[in-house]
């Protein structure tokens, strides 16, 4: 168990996209009924915190995201409980800013990894 809580921590990126696409599969089944579409906003909710767990490994503010995610997460409930439709865009304009900044701190980790493995290469070769 120590092992797979260690893998999750070290990997946030692989569990995110891991949910994500889990999402993805339980979408057909959730979206007929007003239930199945609060309890996917709900999943939703998970999905961005597991996002913000993400960006704490990459060399970004983690801050940013907060300043995003509080007006998603709230604009989302406000418009799941009172079934006011006309909140879902707003609210995913939100969740599509976090993940748009998501996305992009992501890739300046993956920069950060790759520049760290090439000088890495570079000083055991000329050591």
């Amino acid at each position: 168990m120590r092992q797979w809580v260690r893998f999750v921590r070290t990997t946030p990126c692989l569990l995110l996209l891991i949910v994500q696409l889990g999402g993805v599969a339980l979408y057909p089944f959730m979206a007929d009924s007003f239930v199945g579409r609060a309890a996917f906003s709900l999943f939703g909710i998970l999905v961005l915190c597991l996002a913000i767990l993400a960006l704490r490994a990459t060399p970004w503010f983690s801050w940013v995201s907060g300043l995003v995610f509080v007006p998603a997460v709230l604009i989302l409930l406000v418009s799941v409980f009172t079934n006011n439709s006309g909140l879902f865009p707003v609210s995913a304009g939100f969740e599509a800013a976090l993940y748009f900044y998501a996305g992009l701190s992501m890739l300046a980790y993956i920069a950060m990894v790759v520049t760290r493995l090439v000088s890495l290469r570079t000083v055991r070769k000329t050591v």
